[in-house]
C-alpha cells in the first residue's frame, strides 16, 4: 500500500495482514477488532513510516553450570506463551534456537521477529516488525521450572529504544 496516498475500503483482518504486514499493530489491532465486532467496516490507510529506531529487547540462555534434568523453558511476547525443552546435553545455542523457532512461528500473532546471536551466551533478540515508540510497549518474560542447571534472562520486562511516531499529518489530510 502506497504510504499516505491509497485509501483501502471495507478491510478484513486478512487485508490488513497483507497491507501492513502480519503482526504489525495495525494488523494485530484489527484482528482484535474484528474477533470483537465482526461485522465492523474497517477503511485504512498508511501513515508515512517512522524514521526512527526499531525497539528491541533481548533472552539471555546460559549454559555455564549445564543442564542435568531437562528444564521448561517459558517465554511470553506480548501476551503469546512460547514453551520449550532445554534437554540434557544441549546447549544454550540449541535451547535458544528452538525458542527462535518457536516465536518466528507464531509471525501472525507478535509483533517481533526473533534472531539467536550465538556467542558465548546464547541471546535471543526480539526485534520489534516495525520502526517507533509502540515497540517500547511490548512486554517480554522468560522463566524455567524443573530439572536442574542453566539459567535464563530478560533484558527487560518490555522492549526498548524504539523512537519516533510515524507522521500523521498527511495521510489524515487525505482521508478528510
Amino acid at each position: 500500500i502506497t504510504a499516505d496516498t491509497e485509501l483501502k475500503r471495507n478491510v478484513s483482518a486478512d487485508d490488513m495482514k497483507t497491507f501492513a504486514g502480519p503482526g504489525t499493530p495495525a494488523h494485530l489491532t484489527a484482528v482484535a477488532l474484528f474477533r470483537a465486532h465482526g461485522l465492523a467496516f474497517v477503511d485504512y490507510i498508511a501513515p508515512t513510516a517512522s524514521a526512527g529506531a526499531i525497539a528491541t529487547g533481548t533472552f539471555t540462555f546460559d549454559d555455564s553450570t549445564p543442564i542435568t534434568v531437562a528444564q521448561t523453558v517459558t517465554a511470553y511476547v506480548k501476551g503469546e506463551v512460547f514453551e520449550i525443552a532445554w534437554l540434557v546435553g544441549e546447549t544454550d545455542i540449541q535451547a535458544a534456537t528452538k525458542l527462535v523457532t518457536a516465536i518466528n512461528a507464531a509471525t501472525d500473532r507478535v509483533p517481533v521477529t526473533a534472531a539467536n546471536g550465538g556467542g558465548t551466551l546464547a541471546v535471543v533478540t526480539n526485534t520489534a516488525k516495525i520502526a517507533g515508540p509502540w515497540g517500547n510497549d511490548v512486554l517480554i518474560r522468560i522463566t524455567m521450572t524443573g530439572g536442574t542447571g542453566g539459567s535464563v534472562a530478560a533484558s527487560a520486562a518490555a522492549l526498548a529504544g524504539g523512537t519516533t511516531e510515524p507522521t500523521f499529518a498527511t495521510a489524515l489530510t487525505n482521508v478528510q
